[in-house]
């Protein structure tokens, strides 16, 4: 009976495989990362950074490894390994500053899948030996850390991802990829994108003060009080009538009331973003969940900083 289940549940993910073409839309231009759903595509992270930042897709790998299966799931899975692969070096143009990004992927085996169910964090990690650099690192070692088997002291991922896959039974993955957007001028900013097909689509902006590895709020861009600043944000909401918007879907779907009462309350802090170098990216994944044809995803603006 828990065969016939999985495989049923299997069927049916197929047929919703096709009928939504891969399950995802691309999303928009101002979102620099496409939805990818092949190898290849993975590697293309982050194409057009723009201003002070240069990326190179360099692909090494640093380990493979298996590792113990836990034993609540003894009966299920035959082999869990581990590998780190470094897929992209990003530095800023005056080579004072860089990185590169380590894609660590679990693969595991089970009795039921007929290929490997797989979780995939890529990790942002600056070179340097500052204070502020380990400090920036050790933030992204905990959301990678929370991500599989969650963390307290994870920003965005206090529940682990292994369970969850583990509970969809056959075939599945999930992956969690930070999109270098922006290092420069003591700004490092990523753009933090969980996707979990038919079940999660998460989006998340960090950006940091790289003398000190803070993390900077929105408000070390703006000048005016977040009064003020609501408002201007409804407005560019609500008075985009570019057609066939994400502005217009947004209006369309939440209504103009739904978006005034969301916004008009928040605090600078509850405004997810990251920086491009040009513009703030504000996320609101509250709008996502009034717009069922674009699953759930979120609703991103730009708006132009008052300090750059």
């Amino acid at each position: 009976m828990k065969n016939f289940v999985r495989f049923f549940i299997a069927g049916c993910f197929l047929i919703l495989t096709f009928s939504f073409c891969g399950c995802v839309d691309n999303i928009s231009d101002n979102d620099v990362t496409s939805h990818e759903t092949t190898e290849n595509q993975e590697k293309l992270l982050t194409e057009h950074l723009e201003n002070d930042t240069t990326l190179n897709t360099d692909s090494t790998d640093l380990t493979d490894a298996t590792i113990p299966i836990p034993e609540k799931y003894s009966d299920i899975i035959t082999e869990i390994s581990f590998s780190e692969e470094k897929t992209d070096i990003f530095r800023d143009k005056t080579g004072s500053m860089s990185g590169s990004i380590i894609r660590k992927t679990m693969k595991i085996k089970s009795i039921y899948g007929s290929s490997d169910d797989e979780m995939s964090f890529y990790k942002p990690v600056l070179s340097g030996e500052t204070e502020a650099i380990a400090k920036i690192n050790a933030l992204f070692d905990e959301e990678e850390q929370g991500f599989f088997y969650g963390s307290e002291n994870s920003l965005h991922f206090k529940e682990g991802y292994f369970d969850k896959l583990m509970y969809q039974g056959f075939s599945w993955y999930c992956r969690v990829r930070n999109d270098v957007r922006y290092i420069g001028n003591n700004i490092f900013s990523v753009y933090e994108w969980l996707y979990f097909p038919l079940l999660e689509d998460k989006r998340y902006g960090i950006t940091f003060d790289t003398t000190t590895g803070n993390i900077l709020p929105i408000n070390y861009f703006i000048n005016e009080p977040i009064d003020e600043f609501n408002e201007k944000v409804i407005s560019l909401i609500l008075n985009d009538t570019t057609p066939d918007s994400d502005s217009e879907l947004v209006r369309g779907q939440c209504g103009d009331e739904t978006i005034k009462n969301l916004i008009k309350n928040y605090s600078f802090a509850d405004y997810e973003y990251y920086y491009d170098g040009k513009n703030l990216n504000l996320i609101f994944p509250e709008f996502g969940l009034c717009i069922g044809s674009k699953e759930k995803e979120p609703y991103i603006m730009q708006i132009e900083p008052d300090n750059k």
